[in-house]
């Protein structure tokens, strides 16, 4: 969900659940290809509200990219269901997303102000 450059309306919320998936077989054959790309990546910015359950899913990347890539930009508030520790050291986001999925999987996060921990069952289920 992307808002138009430049809007400063709040929203939207969004309450995410990524659960027991298996992304692989990325294609960068685009006309613009990066060469770099993460299996999963998922981002929270403006003013958007979020909530994350991740767990179980497995990831391939390309290019070197981490398997989960996971970013919370500008005044977005970004809840994950959870997260033990600092929500304002990415290594820390990034090794819980690891630890979430499947086995050797990497992660990468980035943050302008913190991830929110928050209890399991706190984001809205589909």
């Amino acid at each position: 969900m992307r808002f138009p450059t430049g809007t400063t309306a709040l929203g939207p919320n969004v309450d995410l659940t990524l659960r027991n998936n298996s992304v692989s077989n990325i294609d960068d054959n685009s006309p613009f290809p990066f060469g770099v790309q993460h299996g999963i990546q998922i981002e929270a910015r403006r003013n958007s509200n979020m909530c994350l359950d991740i767990a179980g899913n497995a990831a391939s990347a390309i290019g070197g990219a981490e398997h989960f890539r996971v970013r919370q930009r500008d005044g977005a508030t970004f809840r994950l269901e959870r997260l033990t520790g600092s929500g304002a050291n990415d290594v820390n986001v990034a090794n819980f997303i690891a630890a979430q999925n499947a086995a050797a999987s990497s992660a990468s996060t980035t943050h302008t102000t913190t991830f929110t921990p928050v209890a399991d069952t706190t984001c809205q289920a589909p």
